[in-house]
This record gives structure tokens, C-alpha cells and sequence, in this order.
């Protein structure tokens, strides 16, 4: 696989959108960033307190996030 992400400084990953598009889902950027971090589902799972199998979700795209925002 590509490295598709750029490392920013401490902690923080940019995403590439030309390589994973404007429209990349949250599971592709999610799945992406974790991967470049050499992150876990586990490590993911315990820092946000979202159980392991509904990232595995998001990352497949089985799952959609329904959040809303304010401005």
C-alpha cells in the first residue's frame, strides 16, 4: 500500500486528498492515519473509548457516523 498521509509534527498526520479524494470516507482516513501512526484497533479503541468492533466497522464501511455540528 501507498503511504497516502504526511506527518506533521508531534502526533499529527495530514491525510492526502489527492490520493485518497475530496469525498474519502472517515473509515478510509481513519484506517489510513492509524496504519501510518502504527496504531492498533486496541491502541484506537482505548484512547477514544469506542469498542474495537465498531472502529473495525467504520474502517469497513459498515457503519456510518451520524454527528452533528456546530458552528
Amino acid at each position: 500500500m501507498k503511504q497516502r498521509t504526511q506527518t506533521l509534527g508531534k502526533g499529527a498526520v495530514k491525510v492526502n486528498q489527492k490520493e485518497t479524494g475530496p469525498d474519502a470516507n472517515v473509515g478510509t482516513i481513519l484506517k489510513e492515519t492509524r496504519l501510518a501512526k502504527k496504531l492498533s484497533l486496541d491502541d484506537i479503541s482505548k484512547t477514544l473509548c469506542i469498542t474495537k468492533s465498531f472502529l473495525q466497522r467504520i474502517e469497513d464501511q459498515q457503519e456510518t457516523l451520524s454527528i452533528d455540528v456546530y458552528t
